[in-house]
């Protein structure tokens, strides 16, 4: 089965995610790309718990993560859910520390309760 990936909109058709996606250098792009092509490949169970992609632990939803390495040891962050196979990306954020982790979490729950 085909995966596809989506970018969250809200009620109004605008999306956060996609126009902070649209604003990142295109080195960043090419590498989320990459990830992309993995998962598309190989499915969302077959690259589970790899080193880029996975469940985020602690919550009772399925929100995950897809990461991209970046430098000074920072990390980009995909959150999103999966609904029908598609992968939908709630948000898009830089992790350089813990602080501040549980609102990004937060915000992509929220936002994966408005995905039918």
């Amino acid at each position: 089965m085909a995966v596809e990936f989506e970018f969250f909109e809200n009620e109004l058709g605008n999306s956060d995610p996609a126009d902070v996606y649209r604003s990142l250098d295109s080195e960043l792009q090419v590498k989320f790309t990459d990830k992309k092509q993995i998962i598309e490949k190989y499915g969302f169970q077959q690259v589970l718990r790899s080193k880029f992609f996975e469940k985020i632990k602690g919550i009772k939803e399925d929100i995950y993560e897809i990461k991209i390495k970046w430098k000074n040891k920072t990390e980009l962050r995909f959150l999103g859910c999966i609904r029908n196979n598609v992968f939908w990306i709630l948000h898009i954020f830089w992790k350089k520390s813990q602080r501040g982790i549980n609102h990004q979490i937060k915000l992509a729950i929220e936002r994966s309760k408005l995905i039918k």
